[in-house]
């Protein structure tokens, strides 16, 4: 079914942040760019709200569609976008940035967040979104709670959801009701985090969702048997200015595993070291780097790890108005 969208991320804003050096600009895992983006559709009130953000493959922000005239852009760049409607009585936020693609809805009151919600995402490298519903409702005391979670579908067909039980709190200043759903396919793991809040402390805007995919681009297989990792493999990632490459190495039986090569940059622009159990490869044009590791266990068990960081490496910027606040939530 397609949709015409009401209101759209101001191009020209966007465009001229795109049109700088992308290599200063790329902070995202490659986790979090391969998934496109993500589509979070909200029935509140009775009538569906559609946040629509695309990423590019390094996972710049480069397009946020809301289907509702009265929001418009009152600040955005390749990170992070906002939206207010005309009364300014909500704010929609989308940030992506390192191992994190989050929306956040703040509102005025708490039946603006209530009602049975929609999360869509493509995971893993998926062609097909996995989706995850959920409510919002009312308590007798009039804070948010979550119930009704469920993931309706789920790609690849061989990935493994674990919805967590919902938790509910209430302090001193807010109520808070959030839940965690934990995705696993490959050795790969990204976790998706609901949390519906209202603040008792007078902010204009009290009552707040969230709605955050994180994952980093991690592989960790576990095996008793050594044979079914042995082979050909290889890791495919960016270097800061998009381009693509591939470290190759081979897993043999009893010889363990073995650096192969690079493709995608020239043989000067990375260094290869060896790292006990495996080898790092550095890339020239930033601190990013691949390491691979294939250990035995004590219990007799193999473990294969592939951890990198890449595009995400290439800068460090915060947003200079940022609160310690949102500075904390990135770190966790």
């Amino acid at each position: 079914m397609k949709h015409r969208w009401a209101t759209l991320v101001a191009l020209t804003l966007v465009v001229s942040f795109l049109a700088a050096p992308a290599a200063s600009l790329a902070s995202t895992t490659e986790a979090i760019a391969d998934t496109g983006g993500t589509t979070l559709t909200l029935d509140i009130l009775g009538s569906p709200l559609e946040i629509a953000v695309s990423l590019d493959e390094i996972g710049h922000i480069t397009e946020v569609l809301i289907s509702d005239t009265a929001f418009a852009v009152d600040r955005g760049d390749d990170h992070r976008v906002r939206f207010s409607n005309t009364d300014e009585s909500t704010r929609i936020e989308v940030r992506a940035k390192k191992h994190k693609l989050r929306t956040d809805v703040k509102t005025d009151t708490v039946a603006g967040i209530l009602g049975t919600h929609q999360w869509a995402g493509k995971l893993f490298g998926s062609d097909q979104d996995t989706l995850v519903t959920f409510d919002v409702v009312e308590n007798a005391s009039g804070h948010p709670e979550l119930e009704n979670v469920s993931v309706d579908a789920l790609f690849p067909a061989d990935a493994t959801a674990t919805v967590g039980a919902v938790e509910n709190e209430v302090g001193a200043d807010e109520a808070e009701s959030k839940v965690e759903i934990d995705f696993a396919w490959n050795g790969f793991e990204m976790r998706l985090k609901i949390k519906a809040e209202l603040h008792l402390d007078g902010d204009d805007r009290p009552a707040h969702l969230r709605v955050e995919l994180k994952g980093k681009d991690r592989q960790r297989l576990a095996l008793d048997n050594l044979g079914e990792l042995v082979g050909d493999h290889s890791w495919t990632g960016r270097r800061c200015d998009g381009t693509p490459i591939a470290v190759s190495y081979t897993i043999d039986d009893p010889a363990g595993v073995s650096f192969d090569g690079v493709s995608g940059v020239d043989s000067d622009a990375f260094e290869v070291k060896s790292k006990g159990h495996g080898f790092e490869v550095r890339f020239d044009d930033s601190e990013a780097r691949v390491r691979v590791e294939l250990k035995q266990k004590s219990d007799g068990d193999w473990e294969l790890r592939v951890r990198s960081k890449t595009t995400e490496k290439c800068d460090h910027h915060d947003d200079e108005d940022e609160s310690e606040h949102e500075k904390k939530d990135d770190d966790d």
